[in-house]
């Protein structure tokens, strides 16, 4: 987590304002879960291969492979659960992402030169 948001870090500052830096925060966390999602995939299908080629193993690994697709399942439902949750609250407050946010206005920094 320490390594990626060092490595996002010069893109950040890179931002001109808060909206365009709240914007790549946002796509950051999209690309995130997308992958969450799709390591959640993976390890099911890890698996179900395992378990459905692992016909002569011992009992306890065949035991290890359905808790991976057990795991899998369940991070599938859950992260795809949240996500729908938060389009529900979204079409329920009327948040959609047609129009950005205006920040508060909490004045200037002004420094004075000449001293």
């Amino acid at each position: 987590m320490i390594a990626a948001s060092a490595l996002a870090a010069p893109l950040i500052a890179q931002a001109q304002s808060l909206n365009s830096a709240i914007g790549l925060v946002n796509s950051m966390i999209n690309v995130a879960i997308g992958l969450l999602i799709g390591v959640a995939i993976i390890a099911f299908f890890w698996g179900l291969i395992r378990y459905l080629f692992g016909q002569g193993k011992a009992e306890s690994e065949k035991k290890t492979n359905v808790k991976m697709m057990i795991w899998g399942i369940l991070a599938i439902a859950v992260m795809l659960s949240v996500y729908g949750l938060v389009r529900l609250l979204q079409n329920t407050f009327g948040l959609q992402n047609q129009s950005s946010i205006a920040p508060p206005n909490i004045g200037e920094f002004k420094v004075k030169s000449g001293i």
